[in-house]
């Protein structure tokens, strides 16, 4: 309920198209330099509040896979284009926002505890649970909170973790979640059961530190996070050798540096 109450207004204006048409009016003008995006010319002739006219532009699903493999859009000069659609929910970082997300990711891929803090509340994030915020945002786990490998099944797909460390992770009911060509090819059925079992039982323990987290965040925030989660399963489904992470990581020591000018 917290949750709706937050996006109430949001919302409201995601059933708005006009509002929608300045939004992708917006993303066509800051994204005109990458040839690889196309979005959608607006007539706004025809376009009202509860109905928006956008030119065709002939794709299909970023996630119909098989349907991809066979057509995909293709610009000016025969490369594929990425056309963006849906510009219901927008929303402005500032730039010192911009500016601390950027200190936090760094921090966090640095392992940088007492920066990662800082820059987590700084960000509206509760100070006893900057780690899993920061776990949160970029999607690693952090060094001093891995779940290990059981012995169980340690032996078939993490056969170099030390005996000791098997031995720890099971008296504190640690696991180290399988990526997801591990969980689908790799593992039996036993295995994967078992992985389902200790991840529901991981979240319950999380679940409190996971609400105060969503309750304190600020609604900017929630939808930078949709988005690279987004972002993040998309390169799950399409190419799982992008490095996501040193991507993000290049963009925001750009950021910084082209901060400090």
């Amino acid at each position: 309920a917290w949750m709706l109450d937050e996006l109430h207004d949001d919302l409201s204006l995601e059933l708005d198209f006009s509002h929608e048409a300045r939004n992708a009016e917006k993303c066509r003008e800051h994204l005109k330099h990458l040839k690889f995006i196309a979005v959608p010319k607006v007539y706004w002739e025809t376009t009202r509040k509860r109905v928006l006219t956008y030119e065709f532009l002939e794709g299909v699903a970023i996630n119909r896979m098989d349907v991809l493999q066979i057509h995909v859009r293709k610009g000016q000069d025969g490369t594929a284009q990425i056309i963006l659609l849906d510009h219901g929910l927008y929303e402005t970082l500032l730039k010192e926002e911009r500016k601390l997300l950027c200190e936090l990711w760094i921090a966090t891929v640095n392992n940088d505890s007492e920066k990662m803090r800082q820059t987590a509340v700084a960000v509206g994030a509760p100070e006893k649970d900057y780690e899993l915020f920061c776990t949160f945002v970029t999607m690693m786990m952090l060094p001093g909170t891995e779940q290990y490998a059981v012995p169980q099944y340690a032996k078939n797909w993490d056969p170099g973790l030390p005996y000791e460390i098997q031995c720890l992770a099971l008296k504190q009911e640690k696991f180290m979640m399988p990526n997801d060509d591990e969980y689908l090819n790799k593992m039996n059925v036993e295995q994967q059961l078992e992985i389902q079992q200790r991840f529901k039982r991981l979240m319950e323990k999380k679940r409190a530190s996971l609400f105060r987290i969503l309750k304190q965040m600020p609604k900017t925030m929630f939808l930078l996070l949709r988005n690279l989660n987004c972002v993040r399963v998309t390169l799950q489904r399409h190419d799982q050798n992008v490095d996501r992470t040193k991507i993000i990581t290049d963009i925001c020591l750009k950021a910084l540096k082209d901060n400090k000018k």
